[in-house]
């Protein structure tokens, strides 16, 4: 698994083709590639991971509020894992230490946060998690963990 392709091809008989994103510009929501991601060269072509989920935002303004809108601040859910990641570490090396998975989800892992704007002042912020594959494959192949 050396090269990219039957790199990529083993994450997609593990994950499921649904678990890859492919598209071209943006990821699950609005945010990917950032304008940061562009300025720093990423691929916004290359195959990756996702995940995301909200984290609050604004509520209660409406059109048919008589008085000042009142917005409310709302819950937002848990973070979300990458548990793709996992279970492609898992058939790839299932030997890698916890200190090692930190040291690559903190080198690998993108971190983003965006608000989607709605009407009457109303809003819903999100936070995302975003893995390149062929930059997980790079650093699989500088550690020496792909055959």
């Amino acid at each position: 698994m050396k090269d990219l392709l039957n790199f990529l091809l083993h994450c997609e008989k593990t994950l499921g083709k649904d678990s890859l994103l492919w598209k071209k510009g943006y990821s699950s929501m609005y945010h990917y590639p950032s304008e940061k991601d562009k300025k720093t060269n990423k691929d916004p072509d290359a195959p990756y991971l996702s995940v995301y989920w909200k984290t609050g935002g604004m509520s209660g303004g409406s059109c048919w509020d008589t008085g000042e809108p009142k917005l409310y601040a709302e819950r937002g859910d848990p973070p979300e894992e990458l548990k793709e990641l996992d279970t492609l570490l898992e058939s790839i090396r299932p030997e890698i230490s916890f200190l090692q998975y930190k040291l690559l989800t903190n080198s690998l892992v993108d971190v983003e946060d965006w608000t989607q704007d709605e009407y009457y002042g109303n809003s819903t912020s999100y936070m995302s998690k975003a893995l390149s594959l062929p930059k997980l494959h790079a650093y699989m192949l500088e550690k020496g963990w792909l055959e």
